[in-house]
């Protein structure tokens, strides 16, 4: 009689502690607690977890590739209106009537552009 209510102990305590991990399961939404419970269903879920990093990992590099054309268009047109400004202040330039003084400044402003462009073609995006 005790060796069948030790058993009997046993048994219970198995299913007890089977008992808490379906709860356990069912309440947090994990569908293991340790990857030792099943073996397949643990490398299943490790190998769709690692997909999902590289999912996300695929469209984080997606994000920042058009972050980059982006900023790369809005960058060339702006070069083009520079060009089109520096056009514009060489034709101003070669007119006689400037003096000494008008020419200094339409230096300065072409230099303001150049230092503009550059700044524009060494724009970096997200380090």
């Amino acid at each position: 009689m005790i060796d069948s209510s030790r058993s009997m102990l046993f048994h219970i305590g198995n299913l007890n502690s089977e008992s808490q991990r379906i709860s356990y399961q069912m309440g947090t939404g994990k569908n293991q607690d340790k990857g030792s419970e099943d073996a397949m269903l643990h490398s299943r879920i490790i190998n769709i977890q690692d997909k999902l990093r590289v999912t996300e990992s695929l469209k984080l590099q997606i994000t920042k590739s058009n972050v980059i054309n982006e900023v790369s268009d809005s960058s060339m047109e702006e070069m083009k209106l520079s060009l089109d400004s520096i056009k514009v202040d060489l034709l101003k330039g070669l007119n006689a009537g400037m003096d000494r003084s008008d020419k200094l400044a339409l230096a300065t402003n072409l230099r303001g552009i150049r230092d503009n462009m550059y700044d524009m073609t060494n724009v970096r995006v997200d380090g």
